[in-house]
């Protein structure tokens, strides 16, 4: 198959999904690589003075990949029951119903610095 083809068959979009699955499945691997994937930021510039001077800039710790860790990828059963109660009740309704898409945002040590 010649290789225009592929990339015509195939959207920028579909691809940069596809990099980002990739991406997030070798994250898996160490803190490191999770690292490179998950990123905590903002543009400071746009942030007030007060703000600004208050702004902590975090990075994904220890319990984070952790957490990463313990909640792998839904599988295709998983992911075909969450888009039918999707369709059935709100998003967040569907994710408790099926305990899927668990949420971390800041553990201990992060909100102490």
């Amino acid at each position: 198959m010649p290789k225009w083809w592929v990339h015509r068959a195939v959207s920028s979009a579909q691809v940069r999904e596809i990099e980002e699955k990739m991406q997030w499945h070798h994250a898996r691997n160490s803190l490191a690589d999770l690292r490179k994937v998950l990123t905590y930021t903002c543009d400071e510039r746009l942030l007030r003075p007060d703000l600004k001077s208050k702004f902590v800039q975090l990075q994904a710790s220890e319990r984070t990949f952790s957490f990463v860790k313990a909640h792998p990828p839904h599988g295709l059963a998983g992911s075909w029951l969450r888009r039918v109660a999707g369709m059935l009740m709100t998003n967040t309704d569907a994710n408790t119903l099926l305990n899927m898409y668990q949420m971390h945002v800041l553990d201990t040590e992060q909100v102490r610095q």
